[in-house]
């Protein structure tokens, strides 16, 4: 029997791999280069076949983009791609990942050049 249904991790990243998980990445990012990727690598463990994901970004209180995905059953990484590189202008940006309408894990970071 599978366990109740749970978004482990919402890993923020510059690459993923293939299956989804994060790969190029430190723990805890918070700033990333106007020039670099941004992703956000969703663990999903024992999610039901169907179920609802939804990621959205925002930059301060305004929304920039949302994505929705329906789940697989059991375990595996929803990859996000949520701006390639010099599309983000710099700034405070904050992830929440809903899991069936719930919010369930929120992540900030910074878009800014090295000076």
């Amino acid at each position: 029997m599978l366990g109740a249904p749970l978004i482990l991790a919402a890993t923020m990243a510059w690459q993923v791999e293939k299956d989804g998980s994060p790969a190029d990445y430190s723990a805890n990012i918070h700033r990333f280069e106007r020039t670099q990727p941004i992703y956000c690598a969703v663990a999903g463990i024992a999610l039901p076949a169907g179920a609802s994901l939804e990621i959205r970004l925002y930059r301060g209180n305004t929304l920039a983009k949302t994505e929705r995905r329906r789940a697989v059953a059991g375990n595996q990484w929803y990859p996000v791609l949520l701006a390639d590189a010099n599309k983000l202008p710099e700034g405070t940006y904050r992830v929440e990942i809903y899991l069936e309408g719930q919010l369930v894990k929120t992540n900030q970071f910074e878009v800014r050049a090295s000076r």
